[in-house]
């Protein structure tokens, strides 16, 4: 679980770059037009996504696999790198629903992927751990973000926080590279409810 967990802390961590980044980049780009306008649909368009995103998850009956989530960090950190390309809006405007498409099925990913491959007996103990990490990795993302970005710009600091988490997502993908099917059928139970 170590090769979930930590890379899962890193792309929280990674995370809080993208949100103190985006409303810059928006206002940077805005042009003529509202920045809050800007900001706002791209915040919609990543909802859209999102929405999306929890429905197909939700309706699997395969077991999530550990490589899901590796997938899903590559993905994000391309997205962010998308976003940040110093192009036109249509860009980041194509990417955000894409990006919440494949974003808002990571915790779920992880809660999954934990059930299915941890004793009963460890299950409260590294969820408490996993609840750790997301309260804590969080918050200091988004300190990160600030630091960042205020040391270079919206556009370098997204496109460092995209390579960076693209670079998790492959770490990720080698550490779970023998991720096992899981071999019980508590997990499969849950996942159907």
């Amino acid at each position: 679980m170590f090769g979930l967990f930590v890379p899962a802390a890193l792309f929280l961590l990674l995370y809080g770059p993208f949100v103190v980044g985006l409303p810059l980049m928006a206002r940077e780009r805005a042009g003529g037009g509202s920045a809050e306008s800007v900001l706002g649909g791209l915040w919609a368009a990543f909802g859209v996504g999102a929405a999306l995103g929890s429905l197909l998850v939700g309706g699997l009956r395969a077991p999530a696999r550990g490589w899901y989530a590796a997938l899903v960090a590559a993905a994000w950190g391309a997205v962010t790198a998308i976003v940040a390309v110093p192009a036109h809006l249509a860009l980041a405007w194509v990417a955000m629903p894409i990006g919440g498409l494949v974003h808002a099925p990571f915790p779920a990913i992880v809660s999954t992927v934990m059930q299915q491959h941890l004793p009963e007996r460890r299950l409260k103990e590294d969820g408490a751990y996993c609840v750790a990490l997301t309260s804590t990795f969080g918050p200091l993302g988004t300190l990160l973000g600030g630091v960042l970005i205020a040391s270079a710009s919206a556009v370098a600091g997204l496109t460092v926080d995209g390579a960076l988490l693209v670079a998790v997502g492959l770490v990720m993908a080698w550490l779970l590279r023998s991720d096992p099917a899981p071999t019980t059928t508590r997990p499969a139970e849950v996942m159907e409810r």
